[in-house]
């Protein structure tokens, strides 16, 4: 997955707020994207070998983390105030719930940003 950060909005506010941001907002979905292709990566090779039911669970509980964070950073980044973007700079506050039914199936993935 990649973002084009040059096809991303244009922020406003003061230059040196933008300055300030644009730097903000492209290492914060670097950040994000990076952790997404170290996640996969991950997955991918422990899925080479024997799975416990708990191990699969917890593949499932990765693969919706990072895609909370994803989905987390493509609405953040249609974000056009350049001050959102430096009051939420520490922000990395991405979680996910995953219930599982009693009698198995498919489990509920709930995102809880």
């Amino acid at each position: 997955m990649a973002i084009d950060m040059n096809k991303l909005p244009a922020l406003k506010g003061t230059e040196k707020q933008v300055a300030w941001a644009e730097k903000i907002r492209a290492e914060r979905i670097e950040k994000i994207l990076t952790e997404g292709r170290n996640a996969y990566a991950m997955i991918k090779m422990l899925q080479s070998r024997p799975r416990t039911e708990a191990e699969k669970r917890l593949d499932i509980e990765r693969i919706a983390t990072y895609q909370a964070k994803f989905d987390f950073a493509m609405d953040a980044a249609k974000t056009t105030s350049a001050a959102w973007w430096i009051e939420h700079r520490g922000d990395d506050r991405y979680e996910v719930r995953v219930t599982y039914p009693a009698g198995g199936g498919a489990p509920t993935i709930t995102k809880l940003y």
